[in-house]
């Protein structure tokens, strides 16, 4: 395989995925923006939302982190209640 097509392609168990150059940009997005998750980052984490959001909390509607939350604001909304439920830093 040339290095052309190796720098195109990514695995996926045991096969390997051709990636089209619109597929390598959004892979590269959506790396970026778990790395930003995993570090905390989530002023950057909202930069990639588009105003359609829906953010699904696993608990009821009554608890601040429950319910659903749309958009980018009130997705921010659920991670400053996380943040005040668990006392967290990010």
């Amino acid at each position: 395989m040339d290095d052309n097509r190796s720098q195109n392609t990514v695995a996926l168990g045991q096969s390997t995925v051709v990636l089209s150059q619109r597929e390598q940009e959004n892979l590269k997005v959506v790396q970026g923006t778990v790395k930003d998750f995993a570090q905390g980052n989530i002023p950057a984490v909202l930069e990639h939302l588009t105003d359609d959001v829906e953010f699904r909390g696993c608990l009821p509607e009554e608890v601040p982190i429950g319910g659903v939350f749309r958009g980018p604001t009130e997705v921010l909304q659920f991670f400053e209640n996380h943040k005040q439920l668990l006392k967290m830093e990010w």
